[in-house]
């Protein structure tokens, strides 16, 4: 019986503790939720990019198969879904990482951090704008003890 008042203890504590404190930049849950967010947007975007960039394989498609009296919209759909598995695989070897993180503002009270770091992407084929963002995020607890993360970046 003591023993199970002791273990009681120390969970409220620990989760008075973990509700009273502020998350900070650095904290490892944190960093993962920061970088997940920006990983998906970031990847969405260089999706796009690079089927943009590649279109004009769309119009090649498109005469050649005018030219050869085929089916123009079957041969079109198939190099669209080729350029989108394409563009897939493009992001999907990428690697990412979130370094030199910084504090901006603590706010106890209201249990948030905010802070600035910069996201990295080891690919050769990104531009170096890309490679290197600054992003900027808050971290905060909520109520019930999550931590709740808002970010942006450049």
């Amino acid at each position: 019986m003591k023993n199970s008042k002791i273990i009681l203890l120390l969970v409220f504590i620990s989760a008075f503790y973990a509700c009273s404190n502020t998350p900070s930049c650095n904290q490892e849950d944190v960093k993962e939720l920061v970088s997940n967010i920006v990983k998906k947007k970031v990847k969405k975007e260089l999706k796009n990019k690079y089927f943009w960039e590649h279109y004009y394989e769309l119009n090649d498609a498109r005469e050649f198969a005018k030219d050869k009296g085929l089916n123009v919209d079957k041969i079109v759909n198939e190099k669209k879904e080729e350029l989108k598995l394409k563009s897939e695989s493009f992001v999907e070897g990428m690697s990412f990482k979130i370094k030199n993180i910084r504090l901006l503002k603590l706010q106890e009270k209201l249990k948030k951090c905010s802070c600035v770091a910069n996201f990295i992407i080891n690919d050769e084929l990104i531009d170096e704008q890309v490679k290197n963002m600054n992003i900027i995020y808050t971290a905060q607890y909520t109520e019930d003890g999550n931590i709740y993360v808002e970010v942006t970046y450049n």
